[in-house]
């Protein structure tokens, strides 16, 4: 089934009983791993199955806070260059870099604000930060945020721009023209042949 109720309140056993493919679906509508057997994996499981593969995750959960055990789990796998961690809230994101400062780390909503503030004065020098990318959509609440301009302004700081969710092609030229250096999508297919990749 496909389940309700929040994560946090369910054990490893009912989230592992959940069809983890039931959600996805494709550009024609269909449900191609729905009742196909998928259950949902720990972050354990993940690290021991892509050890070289670099990985975006993001904190969702703030109460209880889970920062703790994540970063043993990094350090027991050895992924410290092998992952890219953000989180919404500040403190969170504070706390972990704390815990863990040499592992790459997303901007924070705060971060990202303050640098959009200075960038409309032209001021973005007197920028500080902690984080080696944001990720962002191109306009939050109908705000235009990403721009060539803003794009130049925050490489010039040595951070990285990844988009959300951009599904359409033209975006996905567009922005990859104005140097943004990656795109947050639903059809990676796409964005492979854009990019003219081949799936693997």
């Amino acid at each position: 089934s496909e389940g309700t109720g929040l994560v946090k309140a369910k054990t490893l056993a009912e989230l592992r009983a959940l069809d983890f493919g039931y959600w996805f679906q494709d550009e024609n509508g269909d449900f191609p791993f729905r009742d196909k057997g998928h259950e949902l994996p720990t972050l354990a499981e993940v690290f021991e199955r892509f050890p070289n593969w670099v990985l975006n995750i993001d904190i969702k959960q703030h109460e209880p806070l889970v920062v703790e055990e994540f970063v043993r789990t990094i350090e027991r796998f050895g992924m410290q260059n092998n992952v890219i961690v953000g989180s919404f809230d500040t403190e969170t994101m504070r706390y972990f870099r704390r815990l863990i400062p040499e592992v790459a780390t997303i901007g924070t909503q705060r971060e990202v604000s303050t640098f959009f503030a200075l960038h409309k004065i032209g001021m973005t020098r007197l920028w500080r930060h902690d984080c080696v990318a944001f990720q962002v959509p191109e306009q939050p609440y109908g705000l235009q945020l990403v721009t060539e301009k803003f794009v130049r302004a925050l490489r010039w700081h040595g951070v990285m721009l990844h988009v959300w969710t951009v599904n359409e092609e033209a975006d996905m030229r567009r922005l990859l023209d104005w140097g943004v250096d990656g795109l947050i999508t639903d059809y990676p297919v796409r964005l492979l042949d854009v990019l003219g990749r081949t799936p693997t």
